[in-house]
């Protein structure tokens, strides 16, 4: 009888394995699927290549673009307010540095 009850429960050792393993696997070609529907990664520019190249290399991962959008436009309205805040303060509708 213990010979048969340790062959059931190798059998389900066995199995339970199996189970697991083939779930495993399953999430891993999930995942292999879901990575190849991304787009290729661009090849890296040589130490020659020019800058354009370099920005477009960047932009796969950060938009570049953006950033330099941004702070120009930050920088800009931040130089408009000192230039707007002169004559304000003339007026005294903004308060100066006293």
């Amino acid at each position: 009888m213990s010979w048969l009850l340790g062959h059931f429960l190798k059998w389900i050792e066995e199995g339970v394995t199996f189970v697991i393993n083939l779930a495993i696997q399953s999430i891993a070609d999930a995942a292999n699927f879901v990575l190849g529907l991304l787009p290729n990664i661009p090849t890296a520019p040589t130490i020659s290549g020019d800058i354009l190249s370099w920005i477009s290399y960047g932009e796969y991962w950060f938009p570049v673009s953006y950033l330099i959008t941004l702070g120009v436009t930050m920088i800009t309205l931040y130089l408009s307010y000192y230039v707007i805040s002169i004559p304000l303060r003339w007026f005294k509708i903004v308060r100066g540095s006293e």
